[in-house]
């Protein structure tokens, strides 16, 4: 087999017409990579199939046409390429059982399974795949996953960093600055977001940026993020944006970080879009601040929407619209914004651009004081209950009188 793969191609071709089966695979691979051949996918399929189907061919060589196969279909967006990933995983193959991991993990063809992309992806790495250490550890970081185990994480993690990962020293900086139950110091948190920096990853230069920042070591914040933005960095330029805005160790500035946060808001970064929106709030420049804030707001960003939902309320810049108030209340409140689910569940109880309802009132109360938001006794009044706990275990109650129009906003 060694001795075939030094041959020229048109060597290869003559073989492979006679039916060889690894000059089969060479040739297809050859006509898939532009060795010695101009590229044609048609060409290179119909010798891996070739490879594939012809009776005196190896497993080896077998599992490898099988996965060439797929890498082409996958490209043309043809659900076919799982089938050959999976007829090539079942052989052996560590990069198909890669890819099947991933084909688990994120769906498509197939649901999301996390636990039989944990199969795939251990799989892999017993055939010394070492990528899917970083996969397995995201998994298992994952609070969604029935087996979510920080500790797993945290061990898959740092044996893909050790094999030379550099995403998977950032996530180990992230999952030990962010979780309490990992024994780490600071100096050890920096190290993991330097590593990651040191291995290349541009992205994790405003991780370390925003780490230093988080300890108040803004010197070293400065430098990072200002090293990060002059890379291209968005999350450095959010950061350095930042320290403009609250003045940390520079003189605080709100055109400076205006300046800024616009450059990658106009690109479509909704963490500046939201941050700068708050910034003309902050001056009073409303027309600025809805302009922004819609736009974070329709990304997703729960502080944005709340704060939409303040300006329709208000009138502020566009004219007041109860339903689009209640509406984006609604929508944070989805994210946990405990100010907005208390105010979606006052526009529940008031009937403020959505039809009343006592009990889905009671829902948004009760939730907004689980996130810490003090529930007034006039809200509780209304209700006919005497503590806010008590808003899950009371049915079919009718609101005594509707609030006044003064009733509190948060």
């Amino acid at each position: 087999m060694e001795h075939t793969a030094t041959l020229s191609l048109t060597h290869q071709l003559k073989l492979a017409i006679q039916g060889e089966p690894y000059a089969q695979h060479i040739v297809g691979e050859s006509y898939l990579r532009g060795r010695e051949a101009d590229i044609s996918l048609p060409k290179a399929l119909y010798w891996l199939e070739r490879s594939v189907t012809n009776p005196n061919s190896c497993k080896i060589v077998k599992k490898r046409s099988l996965y060439f196969i797929a890498t082409i279909y996958e490209e043309q967006s043809n659900p076919l390429a799982i089938k050959y990933y999976m007829r090539s995983a079942r052989m052996g193959h560590a990069s198909s059982m890669l890819k099947m991991g991933h084909f688990r993990r994120f769906g498509g063809e197939f649901s999301n399974d996390l636990g039989k992309a944990v199969f795939w992806y251990e799989r892999a790495f017993k055939k010394r795949q070492s990528k899917a250490l970083y996969w397995l550890g995201l998994i298992y970081s994952d609070r969604n996953f029935k087996g979510y185990d920080l500790k797993k994480a945290w061990r898959f993690f740092r044996e893909a960093a050790d094999s030379g990962c550099k995403f998977s020293w950032l996530k180990l900086g992230f999952l030990a600055e962010s979780e309490d139950n990992i024994p780490t110091t600071e100096t050890q948190i920096a190290r993991c977001y330097h590593k990651s920096v040191e291995l290349g990853y541009i992205e994790a230069i405003g991780y370390l940026g925003w780490y230093y920042m988080s300890i108040r070591d803004y010197q070293k914040a400065f430098h990072w993020l200002s090293v990060g933005t002059e890379k291209g960095d968005e999350w450095s330029q959010c950061g350095l944006a930042n320290m403009y805005r609250h003045g940390y160790w520079v003189e605080k500035s709100f055109p400076k970080a205006i300046e800024y946060y616009r450059e990658i808001a106009l690109k479509g970064n909704a963490f500046a879009q939201d941050d700068i929106s708050q910034i003309y709030l902050a001056l009073e420049d409303y027309q600025n601040a809805y302009r922004w804030c819609s736009r974070a707001a329709r990304q997703g960003e729960k502080e944005a929407q709340y704060n939409l939902g303040i300006l329709y309320m208000s009138g502020k810049s566009v004219v007041s619209n109860p339903k689009e108030s209640a509406r984006w209340f609604e929508e944070a409140g989805k994210q946990e914004h405990g100010k907005a689910q208390f105010n979606t569940g006052l526009a529940y109880l008031l009937g403020t651009g959505v039809e009343p309802c006592i009990e889905t009132a009671k829902h948004w109360f009760y939730k907004a004081h689980s996130n810490g938001v003090a529930i007034p006794f006039s809200v509780l009044n209304e209700l006919d209950v005497e503590t806010p706990n008590q808003l899950l275990n009371t049915d079919n109650l009718l609101a005594k009188q509707r609030p006044s129009n003064d009733e509190t906003i948060h």
